[in-house]
């Protein structure tokens, strides 16, 4: 039951009839199973029906619940039981090419503890914020809004997500070209650096041992990683023969009134983690996204919808943290929409398509 066409298929054990038919579709343009056995016809069909921004009435497994483990997200209290309160989905991208949506909730999920209390916002702080806050927030949206019936598996919204939905090239970005060669504080010599035609310009990283008491600059990402993993013990600072080096890949822009539209009120985390590199020192950074109404100052925006990203820790040994809900997204064939039934078209929670 398997067919082995190449080298790759031989090395992965082989490949499935339907992926098979998929590929050999694609390569003689016509129609051909997709990988979860929706035709072209029945794809192209479907998408005519259906649009970003529908509703879908889509429910988690019943009975969902996680933990937050504040020691990973950097907060001294006890870990917290968490249900999550019942949401209304919409379409937030439609993939033409393999017929897959992907659904994320209209506004922000309360959570609610054991109690009945409700908690609004995850906070996330310093170096494990820093490290952890991606992994965390994939797995507790994937045990709060997972349904193992369907086998639909959700995470975590990614900026990746978000730049699809808004073409958003972070190429154009003009925070790209920052980058440093980071020495310790008190070297004599500090040169650029080029590396593949980019120069990394030489800078001493300062240190904050008055408030912080860093004696030494520590780096939770860097552009030379040869391997080693990087933990809140075990940081990466430089010394006179070894600068550490880093490029910004923060960036952040306004959303468009159709994207603010669909997503609804709130402030969420997005599961991408990213570092900005400043001349004395490097931030640590996890992206998100704010459609909570008011403009961001610190952007010097009047936009009151935008993506940007909180910096959690400084390479000089600064903490901060900062609080932000939680951003579901699931993936599903668009098959598995009913977009057969009488009176149903998307366009309202009333009328939310139904998941067969």
């Amino acid at each position: 039951g398997k067919i082995y066409a190449t080298l790759l298929d031989v090395q992965n054990d082989g490949r499935d009839v339907a992926s098979m038919e998929l590929a050999m579709g694609k390569v003689n343009c016509e129609g051909g199973s997709h990988e979860d056995g929706l035709t072209e016809e029945e794809k192209e069909a479907i998408l005519a029906k259906i649009n970003v921004g529908d509703f879908v009435n889509y429910k988690p497994s019943t009975g969902n619940s996680t933990i937050l483990y504040n020691s990973k997200l950097g907060i001294e209290e006890a870990d917290i039981k968490v249900t999550s309160e019942e949401m209304n989905w919409r379409i937030l991208d439609i993939d033409e090419e393999t017929g897959k949506v992907l659904l994320t909730t209209y506004e922000v999920p309360t959570l609610y503890k054991e109690d009945g209390t409700s908690i609004d916002e995850i906070p996330l702080k310093g170096a494990k914020g820093y490290l952890n806050g991606p992994s965390e927030l994939n797995r507790i949206c994937k045990e709060l809004y997972s349904n193992s019936s369907k086998g639909i598996t959700a995470r975590s919204m990614t900026i990746e997500d978000i730049n699809k939905i808004q073409n958003y090239n972070p190429e154009d970005s003009f925070y790209i070209d920052e980058r440093y060669a980071y020495y310790p504080a008190g070297t004599t010599n500090t040169p650029d650096v080029v590396i593949n035609g980019k120069t990394y310009n030489g800078r001493r990283a300062r240190t904050d041992a008055f408030y912080n008491g860093l004696t030494k600059p520590e780096f939770y990402t860097y552009d030379d990683n040869t391997g080693k993993t990087i933990t809140t013990e075990t940081p990466v600072s430089p010394t006179a023969d070894k600068p550490v080096l880093v490029s910004t890949s923060y960036y952040d822009y306004d959303l468009s009134q159709s994207t603010k539209d669909l997503l609804g009120n709130g402030t969420r985390w997005l599961a991408s983690a990213c570092a900005d590199a400043y001349p004395v020192c490097a931030h640590f950074r996890i992206r998100f996204v704010d459609v909570s109404g008011a403009a961001s100052v610190a952007r010097g925006s009047e936009s009151s919808a935008y993506v940007d990203a909180s910096g959690l820790c400084d390479s000089d040994g600064s903490v901060i943290d900062d609080s932000r809900g939680v951003c579901p997204v699931v993936s599903l064939s668009s098959k598995l929409l009913n977009i057969d039934e009488t009176g149903k078209d998307g366009q309202s929670i009333e009328n939310a398509w139904n998941i067969k």
